[in-house]
């Protein structure tokens, strides 16, 4: 409960952060995925220090913040257009002048309330949305300059749908990585994993049989960037101390480009705690 909770709250705090620098710059997809990675980072923080391996609740978890960043990231984004209204309406004397005559208010937030109205059927925030929403799309804006792609009210509302899949989708495989992450037989804490280097590709069939035999052989370490480089190595400890000899885990990293072969766990040799010693 605290995880999913803390997951929509940050949600929500990404979301204003990422609407209001929407309006000095967008590119679409930009925003959506740099929300992504901050959720997924956050979330899997919160679960490390909780103990926690979120199983079927991490998409609970993605779902709520995703629509917790959706909500907010428009909601600040048409909170600053009504903003920006409200400004350019002050600094025309003229203009506020004539609409202070026919509205019978000067006050130039009100001004722009009544616009909206007129032309959404609400004002305030939400009509700024609905708005904002009739006009079509925003595919990239800078130094003032909006470039939208008009398009039917529904169609943009999928749109909006995309964007909170996307952002589920990033924060749902960072929790879906952490159900691979090594933890204490003994106390339940994640293991802390501290990289050892590269394993060359011709090591990792050893590797692999004489982990399955319980030996703990390390091979020979490589340079990371060494293209022979294959997997990574890792070295896991109880943070808390239960481990009286390590384990080791042999990662896939993950790289740039196209790869049939998916990141994550090859091989692990499990930490021994003093009773798997005994």
């Amino acid at each position: 409960m605290a995880a999913v909770l803390f997951a929509t709250l940050i949600g929500a705090f990404i979301g204003v952060l990422t609407g209001l620098a929407g309006r000095q710059f967008y590119v679409i997809g930009l925003w959506e995925l740099a929300a992504g990675w901050m959720l997924a980072f956050s979330t899997v923080a919160v679960c490390h220090l909780l103990g926690l391996r979120p199983g079927r609740v991490a998409v609970v978890i993605a779902a709520l913040s995703a629509i917790a960043w959706l909500t907010a990231h428009h909601g600040a984004d048409a909170w600053a257009f009504r903003s920006e209204q409200v400004h350019l309406v002050a600094e025309r004397g003229l203009l506020l002048a004539d609409q202070a005559v026919l509205r019978d208010t000067d006050d130039p937030g009100k001004l722009v309330d009544l616009s909206l109205l007129g032309e959404s059927g609400r004002g305030g925030v939400l009509g700024a949305a609905r708005v904002l929403l009739g006009r079509g799309l925003a595919v990239h804006r800078a130094l003032g300059i909006s470039r939208v792609l008009p398009m039917p009210g529904w169609l943009h509302a999928i749109i909006y749908g995309l964007q909170a899949a996307l952002v589920a989708f990033v924060v749902g495989r960072g929790l879906g990585r952490l159900a691979d992450a090594p933890s204490c037989d003994r106390c339940g804490a994640f293991l802390r994993q501290q990289r050892l280097g590269g394993v060359a590709s011709d090591d990792v069939e050893t590797i692999q049989r004489r982990w399955s035999e319980g030996q703990a052989w390390l091979p020979e370490l490589v340079d990371r960037r060494d293209a022979s480089m294959a997997l990574l190595l890792t070295r896991d400890v109880c943070p808390r101390g239960c481990s009286v000899q390590p384990g080791y885990s042999l990662l896939r990293p993950r790289r740039i480009g196209l790869s049939a072969q998916s990141p994550g766990l090859v091989r692990r040799l499990p930490a021994r705690t003093a009773e798997l010693q005994a």
